[in-house]
């Protein structure tokens, strides 16, 4: 039995930016939201079902613009997809805040988790003078059956989700 699902029937438990400080002083909020999910049951190995798991996400991104970074010689540009080829250097980041974000969908609870890979200046800025940056990112996941953790306090194993 192939479960397949998508964006209008996943429910939101948890969805948040996670949030990377940036070289240059500014920081920058990513996450990976959950557009559609396919389980497809391939075999059963003594207790265990293996199964392939084939999940859409799009990357979402904003910058908190802390005014560090000179944005005077930077391009004002209004819904254009930023590219490869507008990218200019390549910035280091630390982690400042990371969340696990949490979909329901068939019985099963997805755990999301964004990974940053690389960050890049561009030649651009928004209309708030806040510099528009190319990054990369990856999704981390896991899936869990809601029928063997169960409901809180009804004896089944629980979990706790900690970022």
């Amino acid at each position: 039995m192939t479960i397949e699902t998508d964006f209008e029937n996943v429910k939101t438990i948890r969805e948040e930016f996670s949030e990377f400080t940036l070289s240059d002083g500014n920081v920058l909020r990513v996450k990976d939201v959950l557009i559609s999910f396919t389980l497809t049951p391939q075999k059963i190995e003594s207790d265990k079902m293996l199964a392939k798991v084939t999940m859409q996400v799009q990357p979402v991104g904003g910058v908190v613009y802390t005014g560090k970074s000179d944005t005077s010689k930077l391009e004002f540009v209004a819904g254009v997809q930023v590219g490869d080829h507008d990218k200019i250097s390549k910035l280091s980041f630390e982690p400042k805040n990371t969340v696990v974000n949490i979909y329901e969908t068939n019985g099963f609870l997805i755990l999301l988790k964004s990974k940053l890979l690389e960050v890049w200046t561009t030649r651009f800025k928004d209309k708030n003078d806040a510099p528009i940056y190319r990054f990369y990112s990856s999704a981390v996941m896991d899936l869990l059956n809601k029928k063997e953790i169960g409901e809180p306090g009804d004896g089944k194993k629980t979990i706790t989700v900690k970022d």
